[in-house]
């Protein structure tokens, strides 16, 4: 009785963890892939920076933010609803978020130490 009761539980352990795996495996059509979604975050993060970094009035910035933020989305050929279905898709699965948002990150840290590299660059002047 005991060896069945612990069958049924690794069988109920292991399906459970086998449908895990399978809703990201079966990703939606109009959600965007991981790779492209690294670059595609990379770049909002990109004009985030850029917005702040602006000396100009908070309602400046958001008009240039209306502006510029669907250009890029424009650059990654996607629309407003697949990206914000994109991030709710994503959003559910956070391990994997957090790995994207690593990817992300690492890029980020890449193109930091480019711009540092550069004569002339803020930490030369200092």
């Amino acid at each position: 009785m005991a060896n069945l009761r612990t069958i049924l539980v690794l069988l109920t352990f292991s399906l459970m963890i086998a449908s895990c795996g399978d809703k990201l495996k079966n990703v939606p059509d109009n959600i965007v892939e991981e790779n492209k979604l690294v670059s595609l975050l990379v770049d909002i993060h990109l004009t985030d920076a850029m917005l702040t970094k602006e000396k100009k009035p908070h309602t400046e910035k958001y008009e240039t933010a209306i502006k510029m933020y669907p250009s890029v989305l424009l650059k990654h050929n996607i629309n407003r609803a697949i990206f914000d279905s994109t991030i709710r898709y994503y959003v559910k699965f956070p391990d994997k978020f957090t790995k994207i948002y690593d990817d992300v990150l690492r890029e980020l840290s890449i193109l930091e130490g480019k711009v540092q590299e550069k004569p002339g660059s803020k930490d030369e002047e200092e």
